[in-house]
């Protein structure tokens, strides 16, 4: 049964890719967001038809830990660019579907999009103290991770702007659900790619 609907799923999706007149697009984008989280938010885009579009998205994002008040990085961690290892940690994949709506404004259009992600949330935990000294080379805590994996909702409508064909700019909110955490900010991304 499976197999004969994903043969059919691949007909059709191919022959809808072989219409010339549909012109599909494929673009990413690399951004970074900030919000109660900060971080990078870069995504695939298939636009079909300028009416719709699929994609995936990456979110690394970080938010500040509870940490003990004498807490220290340590130069090591600032020297390997390690800075965000005693932060939490949301990691996100998400697949996303979405309508394109045009603007009154030249080259521009929304992208009304959202979709399922699968994340995984890390919070440092167990801290204890390893050294009283205050010698900066090294983190003077150790802790260990709990992290939850969780299927969550992104919504990310998206302002796109893109005065030449394979390049532009977007920008817009986002708002992540999954059941113990939230994230949400406004992100800011460079397109490229077949944009229009």
């Amino acid at each position: 049964m499976y197999s004969k609907l994903t043969i059919l799923f691949l007909f059709l999706t191919l022959g809808a890719l072989g219409q010339e007149h549909s012109k599909p697009k494929f673009y990413a984008s690399l951004g970074a967001g900030v919000g109660n989280y900060w971080g990078f938010t870069p995504a695939v885009n298939y636009g079909i038809k300028d009416r719709f579009a699929v994609g995936i998205q990456y979110l690394g994002l970080y938010q500040k830990a509870d940490k003990p008040t004498d807490y220290s990085t340590g130069l090591v961690d600032l020297f390997e660019l390690r800075f965000n290892q005693s932060n939490k940690k949301l990691h996100a994949v998400a697949f996303t579907g979405g309508q394109y709506l045009t603007s009154s404004l030249r080259n521009c259009r929304w992208l009304i999009q959202g979709g399922v992600t699968f994340l995984s949330h890390s919070i440092p935990t167990n801290w204890e103290q390893t050294s009283t000294t205050y010698f900066p080379w090294v983190e003077n805590y150790s802790y260990s991770r709990h992290t939850d994996y969780q299927i969550g909702l992104l919504l990310s409508p998206q302002f796109e702007f893109a005065s030449v064909d394979n390049m532009g700019i977007s920008f817009g909110p986002y708002a992540l659900v999954s059941k113990s955490t939230s994230a949400y900010g406004f992100s800011l991304s460079f397109l490229v790619g077949r944009i229009r």
